[in-house]
């Protein structure tokens, strides 16, 4: 083996003297496996290297049969040789090479809420809808302006796709059959952050191609920049690695090919941002599909393809919204999320609310567990989501911490239940409840007290239920709240006191120390040891159960250090 060569994507490859074959080589093992003859005599002196712009694999060397020297492309599918060039006269020595170009780091693409499924139909498709994905863009030039639009292709496609584009805009979404760069009708704009990124909302709606629309379908989607410096060319293609399936119309349940149609009127909801439907109740995973809140700033309902059920009902009437769901959903739609189209030109996509219903069947009504109603517009919720929470803070004061909350509007909303988990763990314990107003259009201002936590690092969430007794949201706290350090000894009055037969006893500890805390009766006789082991500096609360002891007056004592301290408290039975 006289020369090892590494391309673009890592694959290893070595061209062999004495057999005259290219080989490729196994990274991990070493292990070589012939691709194929190179179809002629490699002599001594031979140089090799990968452009890695074009993808082509050079040889620079002698054939020892012919003695000519020459510039040679390998076939790494065959390993077969083809010259390039030749020289004369005849040189007989060549040092290993290198190609250099101006290589720039290609743009990515990342998907951050992008659906499972989308209508369409190939050929005449009058009933189409849009469909709504956000991802992150990379590896852009800091601070340009890009043109761009968007299509859908199959999947390994080279193509621009097909579709027809709405680009999301802050003032609202703008419809294009087509996409070039060239004409401001057929492009969007956007322009990079200072580290060469971009995160925003595209919006598809299918057309009638037959390559790409029909149902069964995996679709990626693929959108078209420019040089983001005024170019009217094509510079970049990039492509998601997650597929949207292709689905269409249809009354048969559980119907891998057919869906129908689930729509509402989310009466709090805000024009042009996006409605995200999940399978689940906390919306892991990827969403099942995507509708707009209508209005959207563009009247659909002058568009003769889209599905007439969505003109009608849908379309320019605010607050609505409308998408396909899969007729095999076994779990239906069990969360609704409604996120920003625009909260600034930095944070688009930002959750606003959300609501679940963890049964699939909305207002006992809409049950969309495999639904099969096609395009009737049987299928619809009717509700609000329920809770539009403006702040969530905490304070915290030793080792009490006070929670904060305020709402901008309620409606149908019971109460809060207010759950707290030790950071670093996954279980939520509920610590408190707090009633709420009930159906309001006016701000409120709620706070709990969370009280002797000992020492650590805690995160709180609000967990919302209805008048029905339905958790239809949840809020978490950014962040975690510390408990730190107390200042001085202490030990606490026992709660509650007078207790049977459990009660609770918290001290405090500037200091680690090795730590007793005992139980006596009146006669000073020791009934119980509760604590006797080593503790650093925190808050500490311990459970005393007396369920073995007679009713009557007993004296705890605690020892930590130098610091010693009784108090009395009482047993009741």
């Amino acid at each position: 083996m006289i020369k090892i060569v590494i391309d673009d994507d890592g694959h290893m490859y070595g061209i062999d003297l004495g057999t005259d074959n290219l080989y490729s080589i196994n990274k991990s093992t070493g292990q070589a496996t012939v691709i194929g003859p190179l179809g002629f005599n490699l002599n001594f002196g031979c140089g090799a290297t990968f452009d890695r712009v074009n993808g082509v694999l050079y040889l620079l060397g002698l054939d020892g049969g012919s003695v000519i020297n020459a510039l040679r492309t390998i076939d790494t599918a065959t390993g077969t040789a083809t010259t390039v060039h030749t020289w004369s006269p005849t040189l007989s020595q060549f040092a290993p090479f290198d190609l250099y170009s101006n290589i720039s780091t290609e743009p990515s693409m990342t998907e951050i809420h992008f659906p499972q499924y989308m209508q369409g139909l190939n050929g005449s498709n009058n009933g189409r809808i849009p469909m709504a994905y956000f991802v992150e863009l990379n590896g852009l030039t800091p601070g340009a302006t890009y043109r761009y639009f968007n299509l859908l292709d199959t999947v390994g496609s080279p193509a621009n796709g097909a579709g027809i584009i709405m680009f999301a805009e802050p003032s609202g979404y703008r419809y294009s059959s087509t996409g070039n760069l060239s004409n401001p009708d057929n492009y969007g704009e956007f322009t990079a952050d200072g580290s060469g990124s971009y995160s925003g909302w595209f919006v598809s709606i299918p057309s009638g191609n037959a390559a790409r629309f029909t149902p069964g379908k995996e679709l990626t989607a693929v959108i078209c920049l420019n040089d983001g410096a005024g170019g009217t060319s094509i510079e970049h293609r990039l492509r998601s690695t997650q597929t949207v399936k292709v689905v269409n119309w249809g009354t048969t349940p559980s119907d891998p090919l057919q869906g129908s149609l689930f729509w509402g009127q989310s009466t709090n909801g805000t024009d042009k941002n996006v409605i995200m439907l999940y399978d689940n109740v906390d919306g892991t995973g990827r969403p099942i599909s995507s509708a707009l809140i209508e209005n959207i700033g563009f009247d659909l309902t002058t568009v003769s393809s889209i599905l007439p059920e969505y003109r009608t009902n849908i379309a320019t009437q605010s607050g609505r919204w409308g998408t396909i769901i899969p007729n095999n959903l076994p779990n239906g739609i069990r969360r609704l999320e409604e996120r920003e189209l625009v909260s600034d030109k930095d944070a688009p996509g930002d959750l606003v609310q959300f609501i679940t219903e963890p049964s699939g069947n909305w207002n006992g009504v809409a049950n969309t567990v495999n639904p099969s109603n096609g395009s009737a517009i049987t299928l619809v919720y009717n509700g609000p989501l329920p809770v539009d929470l403006i702040s969530f803070n905490a304070m915290v004061d030793r080792n009490n911490v006070t929670l904060n909350w305020e709402t901008a509007w309620e409606e149908n909303n019971d109460r809060f239940e207010i759950q707290r988990k030790v950071t670093g763990t996954e279980a939520w314990v509920t610590v408190g409840s707090v009633k709420g107003s009930g159906t309001t259009y006016e701000h409120r201002s709620y706070s709990y007290f969370d009280k002797n936590l000992v020492s650590g690092a805690y995160e709180y969430r609000l967990v919302q239920y209805d008048v029905n007794g339905n958790n239809t949201a949840d809020f978490g706290l950014t962040g975690s709240v510390m408990i730190g350090t107390p200042e001085n000894f202490k030990i606490a009055q026992n709660y509650p006191n007078p207790f049977n037969p459990v009660t609770k006893i918290d001290f405090q500890l500037p200091i680690d120390a090795m730590v007793t805390l005992k139980v006596f009766d009146l006669t000073g006789r020791e009934v119980a040891q509760v604590v006797n082991e080593f503790k650093t500096a925190g808050y500490y609360s311990v459970q005393f159960d007396g369920s073995s002891l007679a009713s009557g007056m007993y004296i705890y004592q605690i020892s930590a250090g130098e610091f010693i301290q009784m108090k009395k408290m009482l047993l009741v039975k």
